[in-house]
């Protein structure tokens, strides 16, 4: 098959989802604890990763979550993409079912991803990161340029030009070191808008706040350690990040660093969980982002 039809075939797909918008009742609030349908060992150090496959068909869209979530944060997008195209989301390492890491960083998350990828041997691919996610899709994205053309983030992605001072990020652990528990209750509730559903706003928060504190910790530090700015410069595929008002995204700024390929799609009115707070507007904007990036493949030959 020529590579002109397969991305007409995609085109097709992904113009099918866009029609699919709006004949649905809106997905109930998933149940969060991690994948577990597959494992394979992580490249970074061998930790046992979990992942599952849904659906069939190009692009395969791999999903990754934030911290202290897991891959069934990303069920209502799993619904709805996976009756088109093969959807795939992973538990990183000590998140969801996947196994413990002591020496946690950026990388070796993103070697999570590229393991379950190279493991399924996953052609013309498009990361989707939430949150941490972002970071962790732009490193494995460096380690896929033959599969991956194109990166979104979800709430995510928002300056890439901003870096804390070690002071400034000891100074706000603080909290996280004396209750975990605790801390993590108030930050994650500091992420909804006060309109969002309470329900959710409360499993969100149980969910989150029950993972392993040295997970939480440790993730914080790999994020102060991952720099973006110092990153995304040789990074050849282009950005779509979806994100909402909670905290203001610099465009300009992202476009200084990764160039004019750097698009947003504002969601405002709500906060950081925005694939779970509205899951139909954010699927619809998801197709958007996905038909853009094929448009933009298919450009670049």
């Amino acid at each position: 098959m020529t590579s002109n039809r397969i991305w007409i075939i995609v085109l097709v797909m992904v113009s099918a989802a866009l029609l699919l918008f709006g004949c649905g009742k809106k997905p109930e609030t998933p149940a969060h604890g991690g994948t577990g349908a597959d494992t394979v060992a992580s490249l970074a150090d061998g930790t046992t990763i979990s992942y599952d496959v849904k659906g069939g068909g190009y692009p395969a869209l791999v999903f990754v979550h934030g911290w202290m979530c897991d891959g069934t944060y990303w069920d209502s997008q799993v619904e709805h993409f996976s009756k088109l195209v093969k959807c795939v989301t992973v538990d990183l390492a000590g998140h969801g079912k996947s196994g413990m890491r002591e020496d946690v960083s950026i990388e070796s998350y993103a070697a999570d991803v590229v393991s379950v990828i190279n493991k399924l041997k996953l052609e013309r691919v498009i990361l989707v990161g939430h949150s941490m996610g972002g970071p962790i899709i732009t490193e494995a994205a460096k380690q896929l340029e033959e599969v991956c053309f194109g990166l979104i983030g979800v709430d995510s992605f928002h300056n890439m030009k901003e870096d804390w001072t070690e002071e400034q990020f000891l100074e706000w652990l603080k909290a996280f070191e004396e209750d975990f528990a605790g801390a993590t209750q108030d930050f994650v509730r500091s992420m909804f808008p006060e309109n969002a559903d309470s329900a959710l706003v409360a499993e969100v928060v149980a969910d989150m706040s029950s993972g392993p504190a040295a997970t939480g910790l440790g993730a914080f530090r790999a994020m102060k350690n991952y720099t973006l700015r110092d990153h995304v410069g040789d990074l050849k595929q282009p950005i779509i990040t979806i994100n909402a008002d909670l905290w203001e995204t610099d465009p300009e700024g992202n476009r200084e660093l990764v160039g004019s390929s750097f698009e947003v799609i504002m969601m405002p009115g709500y906060g950081h969980f925005i694939m779970l707070e509205d899951a139909q507007l954010f699927n619809k904007n998801l197709a958007d982002a996905i038909q853009n990036l094929v448009a933009k493949s298919r450009e670049r030959g």
